[in-house]
């Protein structure tokens, strides 16, 4: 059908509406730290405070922590489960439909290594996974 539509759009200028919109987004964190041990990964950030998802989905749980920082559960449609927490705030609701560009809250600045910082759990099939993993799928 693809191939059909775009011979289509071709002749008759876009006619039939093609999005090509990607499904993942790899360039989001500037560091990346794998911890085996507690199989989460450390997430740095030098220049921007605000956290963006690695894939679209739908939120399936926020949780407060007790230090008041946000944890939020999101399902993607790439089959992974995605826990970005350690927020600061959060600017999602429960059942939204994340894409690409949304902006799920605001990281926290650890005056240590002068960068914002979150930890992102990612799942699938009840195993862990490091980012790097999951940007080869």
């Amino acid at each position: 059908f693809l191939a059909y539509a775009k011979l289509f759009n071709g002749v008759f200028d876009g006619f039939i509406p093609l999005n090509d919109v990607p499904v993942y987004n790899e360039n989001v964190y500037d560091n990346v730290i794998y911890e085996s041990s507690s199989k989460e990964n450390e997430i740095h950030n030098y220049t921007i405070n605000y956290v963006q998802p690695l894939s679209e989905g739908v939120v399936t749980k926020i949780y407060k922590n007790k230090d008041d920082k946000y944890d939020i559960y999101i399902k993607s449609i790439d089959g992974y489960s995605y826990v970005y927490k350690g927020l600061e705030n959060i600017d999602v609701s429960i059942y939204s439909y994340i894409s690409l560009n949304t902006i799920l809250g605001i990281s926290c600045y650890d005056e240590d290594i002068n960068c914002y910082k979150f930890t992102l759990v990612i799942e699938k099939d009840g195993e862990c996974f490091s980012y790097y993993d999951t940007k080869e799928d």
